[in-house]
Formats: structure tokens, sequence, C-alpha cells
């Protein structure tokens, strides 16, 4: 009867014996090699594209990303680079970076890093910063569909707030396996208020998108 042989993740076998010609052989020693073959594809393909961390930096990407009350600041010789919130209530969608998996790869998380503007104000924004991950169908033929949960802030000082930030996404389940046919792209929502604790100055250096193999 034949014998059914499950690879074992993350093994690289010490060596590969395989019968000399004329030598007689048995079930258990042909199991014993097609295991050893298993376990070697098993590791390569959990070392395979779907294993990068993949890293997106925002003040590098003005031609692909869109934004509503952002706006790009930087260059060669500056001292802060990224984007800089304007108005209150601005939106900054960045497209993710991920590998070509196609069930081989899963997108697991997502982190942002921002500083609100110190300003000494008053007290804390109506709504702090947050961040999702969505994704969609890259003809446009369907709604869009958030990946994983919203990161808000929820600071609760004015000095707490105006501190540096990072906010960070974990997909649930240990990662959603990546669809070749969705864009996958991370929505930032900054600071709104509609009085003066409301800072313009909001500062998004970089974002960090992160997968694993499925």
């Amino acid at each position: 009867m034949p014998q059914p042989v499950t690879p074992v993740a993350n093994t690289w076998p010490s060596s590969f014996t395989t019968a000399a010609d004329g030598d007689l052989v048995n079930g258990a020693d042909c199991l014993a090699e097609m295991q050893d073959y298993a376990n070697a594809l098993q590791y390569l393909k959990d070392r395979g594209e779907g294993v990068k961390a993949y890293t997106r930096l925002v003040q590098m990407a003005p031609a692909v990303a869109s934004f509503f009350a952002f706006t790009a600041i930087g260059g060669p010789t500056s001292t802060a680079m990224g984007w800089s919130q304007t108005t209150s209530g601005g939106i900054l969608t960045v497209p993710l970076l991920l590998p070509e998996g196609n069930t081989l790869a899963k997108i697991t998380g997502l982190n942002v890093a921002f500083h609100p503007k110190v300003a000494g104000r008053a007290g804390l924004p109506a709504t702090q910063p947050s961040v999702k991950i969505w994704k969609q169908i890259g003809d446009g033929s369907a709604g869009r569909v958030q990946v994983g949960p919203t990161a808000t802030l929820a600071s609760g000082s004015v000095v707490a707030y105006e501190a540096p930030q990072t906010l960070n996404i974990a997909v649930g389940g240990g990662g959603e396996v990546i669809n070749n046919s969705y864009q996958y792209y991370a929505e930032f929502s900054g600071e709104s208020d509609g009085g003066a604790n409301f800072q313009a100055g909001l500062l998004v250096p970089w974002m960090r998108v992160t997968s694993s193999p499925s």
C-alpha cells in the first residue's frame, strides 16, 4: 500500500542517501529517501519570496501615493523627510509592495511611524491618527475590503500625544494569503479637530509592511 510522505517544516537533511546501482532496496529505504527530499522542498519553500519583510519609505513614493491635506517634504539635504499634514482630517494613501505570492505568501502586518507637531496645544485633537490596510481588485470592478483591524492612537495627554509615535497592525490568523488580483494599500488618517487643537505639521516618515510564507 502506498505510504504518504508529509514534509517537516524548517528541516534540512544532513545528507541525502540513495541506493547504488544493483543494491537491493525495500519500502522503508524508499520512504526514508523520499522523506529527505520532501523536507528539503518544504525548507526551500519556507524561505521563498514570502519570507521577506518589505519596507516602504513613504517619502520615496510621491508619484504613486495619493493624499488629501498632506504634502511631500524633504530632499537630499533635509533633516526631515516624509509626508506632512497640512489640514485637519488629512488622509494619506500608500501602495504596499508585496511579493508575487498568490497563495505562497501572506501579508502579516503594517507599522507606521509619525510625529505630531509639538505645539503646546491646549488639549488633544478630537480625533487622533489611525491607519488601515485595504485591498481592492486592480481594475476597480469591486469595492475595497479591509485587511486586519484598524490601529488608532489613544494618547491620554498632550505631552504623550506630541511625542514620536508608531501604530501597528497585526493581521489575524497569522496573516492573510496574498491574492495577485488585488492591490493592497495603507490608509493613514491624520489628526482631526475643528478648533485650535489641530496643529499642521504632523510628519509621517515611513511605513513598513511585513509578509511571510503561507
